[in-house]
């Protein structure tokens, strides 16, 4: 058994199986994890945003609130596109 396993292991054309795949199937991978990573830095954005937002409304400063209220917005698009762009 170890041997069939160490067998296909050492065999190059086991390596790679994605390069056996049709073109368009490795573009629908690609494009989930660029969808996957525009959704988890957009929330690491919007959670930036929400904590920037509630710093500044404690220490009263409308500037940074506005900026933390900016950076949440970006956050959540920049999710939202990488939703979408999943679903593709």
């Amino acid at each position: 058994m170890a041997d069939k396993i160490a067998g296909k292991m050492s065999d190059p054309s086991n390596r790679y199986p994605d390069e056996n795949e049709p073109d368009e199937t490795r573009r629908v991978s690609e494009t989930n994890v660029k969808g996957l990573k525009n959704e988890i830095v957009g929330g690491a954005k919007e959670a930036a945003g929400k904590v920037r937002d509630a710093a500044a409304d404690i220490t009263g400063d409308t500037s940074e609130q506005i900026k933390g209220k900016a950076q949440k917005l970006e956050g959540k698009i920049q999710k939202n596109i990488g939703r979408a762009e999943e679903k593709l």
